[in-house]
């Protein structure tokens, strides 16, 4: 039996008695052109870990043989992730500078590698395709801060001031906790506090996170450890205000968005999930209002999700119960900044109260009081 493999073509022949032959042929992907390189962690610390985690893709191609991916750093150190089924897990950089990729290193054309620069230079990351690859290269610069000082000492979450929106929690962790972000969005921005840094002094931090879902590092699939040390920093002022900084994470949106970041309280454990009114609230405009007898009033009502943020498009039922509980019940549905309006006309003849009540279609309800 004789099987040769190359990009274009698989063949096998097969020869089993005089006169018998069977050729099969199978059309596998073309060789890489080109090879990109992310910085999904952007600034990294040099107090860190596993410093900064660089995406390597060859897009939808795959590598055959003995081809592979060289990719080298100018400082510091690097280690590739361990890929199993499918998923992703980080390692430690702790003494090469060299990574090689092979095929079973990537999954859908994406590999991972860890760079952790030892000192504050920029390191140069340069990958290179071997053997037959050769003409590919490509390069990008991963850059650290100095060693950290700053000690957290809590996680904002949606404090209302630092972040308005986006956490469904406004209470701060002040050690390991977990928090729930919308399943739309995009990015999320963590506000970590520490004590107030001096006057012209400039204080550093770094927070470690694992992206479980992937949707950070842009990952196939869920389940993983890739990991990226995130650095921050701020400049002592005069004001006694200097005691936060925020760190922004990108992502793509998913419900199946997940990670973990770490600092001196422990781990923040963030999942996603998607904008609810149950655990939000219905804030109702005017709640006490006084109309004459026949008279007319207009009441608002401002729905807003777990995470803080106005609910467009979500359906509220209102209803009057006391003089004028014969109102027929009307269904609205949010405009853009959250809001339902409606006008009660007094049409009742027995009692002198109106209870309005507005209900969303997850259950939960605001009411204003019509006397």
């Amino acid at each position: 039996m004789l099987l040769t493999e190359h990009h274009q073509l698989t063949q096998a022949s097969h020869e089993a008695g005089v006169g018998l032959s069977t050729l099969v042929t199978i059309t596998t992907g073309a060789a890489p052109s080109a090879v990109t390189l992310t910085n999904t962690t952007g600034k990294t610390s040099i107090s860190g870990t596993y410093g900064a985690l660089v995406k390597v893709s060859i897009g939808s191609n795959t590598l055959v043989d003995d081809e592979a991916i060289n990719v080298t750093t100018s400082a510091g150190y690097i280690a590739k992730a361990t890929q199993s089924g499918g998923t992703f897990a980080s390692n430690a950089p702790t003494s090469s500078t060299s990574a090689r990729l092979t095929k079973s290193d990537f999954v859908n054309g994406l590999a991972y590698v860890n760079v952790l620069p030892t000192s504050t230079t920029a390191v140069i990351v340069t990958a290179t395709g071997s053997g037959s690859l050769a003409a590919i290269t490509n390069t990008i610069s991963v850059s650290a801060q100095t060693t950290s000082d700053l000690t957290v000492t809590s996680f904002l979450g949606r404090d209302g001031t630092v972040i308005a929106s986006g956490w469904d929690s406004a209470t701060a962790c002040t050690a390991a906790c977990s928090r729930v972000v919308p399943s739309t969005a995009t990015s999320d921005s963590l506000a970590f506090t520490f004590a107030d840094v001096a006057v012209d002094v400039d204080a550093y931090g770094h927070v470690a996170v694992v992206d479980t879902g992937g949707k950070i590092a842009g990952a196939p699939v869920g389940s993983n450890t890739l990991r990226g040390d995130y650095a921050f920093s701020i400049t002592g002022t005069a004001a006694a205000t200097d005691t936060y900084a925020v760190v922004s994470l990108g992502h793509s949106a998913s419900s199946s968005h997940s990670y973990t970041a770490t600092t001196a309280i422990g781990a923040v454990t963030v999942t996603a999930a998607a904008a609810a009114s149950t655990s939000g609230s219905v804030t109702v405009t005017p709640s006490n209002v006084r109309a004459a007898t026949a008279g007319s009033v207009a009441i608002k009502a401002l729905v807003k999700s777990q995470f803080a943020s106005a609910m467009a498009g979500h359906s509220v039922t209102v209803t009057v119960s006391g003089r004028n509980g014969t109102r027929t019940s009307e269904t609205l549905l949010t405009d853009a900044s959250g809001y339902v309006t409606t006008t009660i006309t007094d049409a009742g003849t027995s009692g002198t109260t109106d209870v309005v009540t507005f209900t969303t279609a997850d259950g939960k309800t605001g009411t204003s009081t019509i006397t």
